[in-house]
């Protein structure tokens, strides 16, 4: 299930870089139709726009689109700076009515230096 939701949110964030391809990907699929019934100059088929005139207009509308998001995105994400130093104080407080630990810890280790090296007696 992770995996399909991974791939499935990859797929979509793929789709929003690629919408020009997806408009260009449109009209080369429908070149037929946006040539005969969407194209502005089909009175004037000396020009031999072949909708290209539709294409053009997708374009831009999606480069305005992608503009707009842009500067709202930008707008979204305004980063606000304030000062930490009023906040935070790196005095150290001391308090008389602190309680004072006492440990039950005894170190019963005792080290006794020896002058001489011990030797193992010859067999």
């Amino acid at each position: 299930m992770k995996k399909f939701t991974a791939i499935f949110f990859l797929i979509i964030i793929a789709a929003t870089s690629f919408n020009k391809v997806v408009v260009l990907t449109d009209y080369m699929l429908n070149k037929k139709y946006i040539a005969t019934v969407l194209c502005e100059n089909k009175a004037k088929p000396m020009m031999h726009c072949n909708g290209k005139c539709h294409l053009r207009k997708q374009l831009q509308k999606e480069e305005e689109q992608q503009k707009k998001e842009g500067q709202s995105a930008q707008e979204k994400f305004e980063v606000q700076f304030c000062s930490i130093s009023s906040f935070i104080s790196f005095e150290p407080t001391y308090s008389e009515n602190s309680i004072k630990h006492t440990s039950s810890y005894s170190n019963s280790y005792a080290f006794t230096a020896v002058s001489s090296l011990f030797h193992p007696p010859c067999a």
